[in-house]
């Protein structure tokens, strides 16, 4: 073999991720979306973020035609998470290496190839899936069929001080909320993780991924978790989905599945109260919405727009929580959120064109960013970046297959 060709292949496999490699890659993601085991044990997380960055070092490929994006969002995703750092009162020196090096973990989300991402995501969603069989069990034994399990109690979650959960071998339930029982949330499957919100979060973007195709075993798994987290994102994602791509024939059974479990559930308080009632519309705003609390929305009616307009409120501020595009718009600024999304749409168009793939992708970052702006979570950053590699991959396989 001429020795430019050895060169070549050996860049090539250089770029490339091996089975086992990719198989780490996606347990150390899994570890990252923290679930309840590592609650307890941190040091598990931050050596999952140490070891996702040292496998993909030797595997990153810098393109002269797609850096400068990447590297303007790379910035911008490191102002965000000094805005935090800000805001929360905890700008010393460790907290400013926390940031940088947790930024540093993003790079990989722009720097290896597509078809190495496509691999690890359905790696990822294989683990995801499996590991909901016996949870989505355990649950369905306990709050169907009222079934006792043994459970200990986590007196707090790292992500969520204050709150204080049930934990089952196979799941966990929120037990507390402040001063106050939070009954609604008895009924949600939270399944590994601290909100059902998080569960409805990755189901759906799993499963946009995936065209909801339930013919493949493992996303039935994921759709049935979806279901049961009771996440309004996750029927809203859904709805929309059957809306632009269902066929007709599933359009119209869907449908009729709605429309029946809507006068079914004027009759069930549950179904009623936590699936239905969260469509209606009181005062101009979904009831479903509670990304927002009060405090917040109290506090955010009494500021004006251009106190965080372009760089967002000022550093020393304090600026009221809540987990809602709201929250980011007032800390980081209207223009800096809306220049994170024109690249991230610009370079999906660039790397997808204006077809079904594009669409698809396009809303699964808006989705993210309104219900789960966690700047600070590599997981979030994995479902709004990665669904591209693999809509690009797919784009091209069904291409090649066509030709």
């Amino acid at each position: 073999m001429p020795t430019s060709d050895l060169l070549i292949n050996n860049k090539i496999n250089n770029n490339t991720l091996n089975n086992r490699e990719e198989w780490l890659f996606a347990t150390f993601l899994f570890l990252l979306s923290a679930p309840y085991f590592v609650w307890e044990r941190m040091y598990l997380y931050w050596i999952s973020a140490f070891f996702f960055l040292a496998i993909s070092i030797k595997h990153l490929r810098f393109k002269k035609n797609d850096i400068a994006i990447p590297i303007i969002i790379l910035i911008l995703c490191f102002y965000f998470q000094l805005k935090v750092v800000y805001n929360g009162r905890i700008a010393n020196i460790n907290a400013i290496i926390l940031v940088l090096f947790t930024t540093i973990t993003l790079i990989p989300f722009f720097f290896l190839k597509s078809s190495s991402w496509y691999s690890i995501f359905k790696k990822y969603l294989l683990i995801f899936s499996i590991t909901l069989i016996p949870s989505i069990i355990q649950y369905s034994f306990s709050f169907f069929l009222n079934t006792g399990f043994s459970s200990n109690v986590i007196d707090t979650c790292p992500l969520n001080p204050g709150r204080s959960y049930n934990q089952f071998l196979f799941y966990v339930s929120l037990r507390q909320f402040g001063d106050f029982w939070n009954f609604g949330d008895l009924y949600r499957f939270f399944s590994y993780y601290d909100e059902p919100g998080v569960l409805g979060n990755v189901a759906m973007v799993l499963m946009y991924v995936e065209g909801y195709n339930l013919k493949r075993w493992y996303n039935i798994p994921i759709f049935i978790a979806g279901i049961l987290s009771f996440s309004l994102l996750f029927y809203i994602a859904t709805l929309l989905y059957i809306l632009l791509f269902g066929k007709v024939k599933v359009k119209l059974i869907v449908g009729l599945i709605v429309f029946l479990m809507i006068m079914y559930a004027y009759n069930n308080s549950i179904l009623y109260e936590y699936v239905f009632k969260r469509f209606e519309i009181v005062d101009g705003k979904l009831v479903g919405d509670n990304r927002a609390n009060k405090v917040f929305s109290d506090w955010f009616e009494n500021i004006k727009l251009e106190e965080y307009f372009f760089l967002g409120y000022e550093v020393g501020k304090k600026v009221e929580y809540a987990a809602s595009y709201l929250y980011t718009m007032v800390l980081f600024g209207v223009i800096p959120n809306l220049l994170f999304f024109v690249l991230i749409i610009n370079r999906a168009y660039k790397k997808l064109g204006l077809n079904k793939y594009f669409l698809l992708y396009s809303v699964i970052p808006f989705m993210i960013w309104y219900q789960r702006p966690f700047v600070w979570m590599p997981l979030y950053y994995f479902l709004m970046f990665v669904p591209l590699y693999c809509f690009y991959e797919q784009k091209n396989q069904k291409k090649l297959h066509n030709e």
